[in-house]
């Protein structure tokens, strides 16, 4: 009988360590994705930075000296046939990952 209550308690440490070494790694999995997002968020700003002060494509094809896609683009390329638009999209911002807040907001 005590060696079948010692096989027991061996199984339920077994399983204590396995569901402690699978919290680990969830854990693990969980701060990797938050730093991938993190580091996303980062590309992600610097790259409306650079869309916001990009300068407008005018219809002849020249650039706005004065004009950039983040702003008003009311008045620009008006020497120029009018605005053809950006020349570059805006950017996409990352997804973040269950159950973190958007650090956008």
């Amino acid at each position: 009988m005590s060696d079948l209550l010692a096989r027991a308690q061996n199984t339920a440490e077994v399983e204590r360590k396995q569901l402690e070494a699978a919290e680990r790694k969830e854990a693990a999995e969980r701060q990797r994705q938050i730093k991938e997002y993190q580091a996303a968020v980062a590309r992600y700003k610097k790259a409306v930075r650079q869309w916001e002060y990009t300068p407008l494509l005018c219809n002849d094809g020249t650039r706005s000296p004065t004009c950039v896609c983040g702003g008003n683009w009311r008045g620009c390329c008006s020497w120029h046939d009018g605005v053809d638009g950006c020349p570059r999209e805006e950017p996409t911002p990352p997804v973040p990952p269950p159950g973190v807040t958007d650090a956008l907001e």
